[in-house]
């Protein structure tokens, strides 16, 4: 795992952007927050390849009293620091070994079960977010929900996230990353820069060209982080015996 702090992501900012001498027209702490920004758009590119090495989950929480007065399905709140949901778990009683994962669904999917589900199975299989944290002028933040289906008034429920990136905010604060992370996020805000300056090298076609390269990289080495397979029993050729492979 390689770690850069701040410091040495902005110097890398400006030798592969030429903006070594530009610091009135392109501030360090410009930089600074553009680096941040760009750290999560490479989170949130790596989660949605499937890899779950940013996600974390919610603590196991009871589902009594979270059915919608009038309604037959459940809503628990919104994680208020997620950025993307990528799972909802249920247990069915208040051990944890009876986990088992929710099916994604659209809201315009709400009413298909048909009444179904609770018969069969008597807490919830599916989920669909209802709303996403919103602003709310000056008087703060608006909750989000995620909605259960088919209503549950015992079990627990934990949901899986993507949560919000922690701002790199002093020079010494760090980013860690697998291979090639570091490079997507310095050409990231390389393209940025150029954007601003219209571009007068050309700086951002090679920087396109460059994130696009890293990104097929970065995919292929994030999936080999364990490189150490299961072993696999098979068959040795004429005899009745297993060995590992």
């Amino acid at each position: 795992m390689e770690s850069r702090d701040q410091t040495r992501l902005i110097a890398d900012v400006r030798y592969l952007g030429d903006a070594e001498g530009l610091t009135a027209r392109h501030p360090d702490a410009d930089i600074a927050r553009r680096l941040n920004a760009s750290i999560r758009s490479l989170r949130a590119f790596i989660t949605t390849k499937g890899l779950p090495y940013f996600l974390t989950s919610t603590t196991a929480t009871t589902l009594a009293g979270t059915q919608v007065t009038g309604e037959t399905y459940s809503e628990v709140p919104f994680p208020a620091d997620a950025v993307q949901i990528h799972g909802v778990d249920v247990a069915s009683g208040t051990a944890t070994g009876d986990w088992r994962p929710l099916a994604p669904i659209s809201w315009a999917q709400r009413r298909n079960a048909g009444g179904i589900y609770p018969a069969l199975y008597g807490s919830p299989c599916e989920f669909a977010v209802r709303a996403i944290p919103q602003g709310n002028g000056t008087t703060g933040t608006t909750a989000g929900a995620i909605a259960l289906f088919p209503a549950a008034s015992a079990g627990q429920y934990k949901i899986w996230y993507l949560p919000d990136f922690v701002d790199m905010d002093a020079a010494t604060d760090v980013f860690l990353g697998l291979p090639d992370w570091h490079d997507w996020v310095v050409w990231d805000v390389v393209l940025a820069l150029a954007a601003r300056d219209d571009d007068q090298h050309e700086t951002a076609g090679l920087a396109m060209a460059k994130k696009a390269e890293l990104e097929r990289r970065i995919v292929e080495t994030a999936q080999r982080v364990v490189s150490a397979g299961p072993l696999r029993p098979r068959r040795a050729r004429g005899r009745g015996l297993y060995r590992s492979r």
